[in-house]
């Protein structure tokens, strides 16, 4: 009898169970179909490309992108930006063009700050894309920040802007980016590029020449070579193609300004030339000390 009771309630216990997930899982199906729902309004997600001008360190030279996604019903907004892992690379991999890097996602609140404390300016274009390439894109976004530093960043056709675009362009495919006006010189030898980007640093330069000086002209794609402050000006002349000739400006309204651009930047008085008229110097100092010793020698 004893048996029977313990199997009973083994049973009600299991009925239970059993009634508790279904609706659980009733209850999620619900809360999914709800958001999914939600998620077809236009306004559901908003998203953004973040670009930002140059600051104090030196590898800032040519300013920073990033992507920032914002969904307001959930409080969600994150700053989804690619950058080099120094955990995982060592400088001199950055010299060498090896080092790794990747995705990585921050409050909106944190990243604006910190450019903000380090006065850059941060201009926002919102992306003109359907609700659906919108979930597309913080799906892909979520997805390469779980990979983490799984790319090489090269400069030339892996860096931050080039990666915001491909993050884009995986969204909205069958739909890609297109350029319809490009700047002059993205279609020079790369060297004339280097110059163009590094004008107001000429440390900058001079490096880079060095990192990049094995690589050739046709290694790159014109679009890949696009600076932060280059891409300010193709804006206006970028969209979405999609089948059938269609298409659509990248960009939606007008760019708005996060944060106002404080710093200036204030060259070193060490130049390269001054360092290397000083080099010079010493070198003749030298020659003309080690003559005149000859000459007491010869004289004694």
């Amino acid at each position: 009898m004893r048996s029977k009771i313990l199997l009973l309630i083994s049973l009600m216990a299991l009925f239970t169970v059993k009634v508790y997930g279904e609706e659980q899982n009733e209850t999620e199906s619900a809360q999914e179909r709800i958001i999914n729902k939600e998620a077809e309004n236009e306004n559901f997600i908003h998203a953004y490309l973040l670009l930002i001008r140059e600051g104090r360190p030196c590898y800032t030279t040519a300013g920073h992108a990033a992507i920032r996604l914002v969904c307001p019903s959930k409080s969600l907004d994150y700053c989804f930006t690619f950058e080099m892992d120094m955990q995982k690379s060592s400088f001199w991999d950055a010299m060498r063009r090896k080092a790794k890097a990747g995705f990585t996602f921050v409050p909106s609140n944190v990243f604006i700050k910190q450019y903000q404390k380090e006065g850059r300016g941060i201009t926002s274009y919102e992306l003109n894309l359907r609700p659906q390439e919108k979930q597309n894109l913080w799906k892909v976004l979520d997805s390469e920040c779980a990979k983490g530093a799984s790319w090489t960043f090269d400069y030339t056709s892996v860096n931050c802007l080039s990666m915001s675009l491909y993050a884009i362009n995986e969204a909205i495919e069958p739909a890609e980016i297109k350029f319809k006006k490009l700047p002059r010189v993205v279609y020079e030898p790369l060297g004339e590029w280097i110059d163009y980007n590094t004008y107001q640093s000429p440390w900058v330069r001079i490096a880079m020449h060095a990192i990049l000086y094995n690589v050739e002209d046709k290694q790159t794609r014109p679009e890949d070579l696009l600076s932060p402050d280059m891409m300010k000006a193709v804006i206006p002349y970028t969209v979405i193609s999609e089948d059938g000739g269609k298409y659509r400006f990248l960009a939606k309204d007008e760019p708005q300004d996060i944060t106002q651009q404080t710093y200036k930047d204030k060259p070193l008085w060490l130049t390269p030339s001054k360092v290397g008229i000083i080099c010079i110097s010493i070198i003749a100092i030298c020659f003309i000390i080690i003559i005149y010793k000859k000459k007491r020698e010869f004289i004694q």
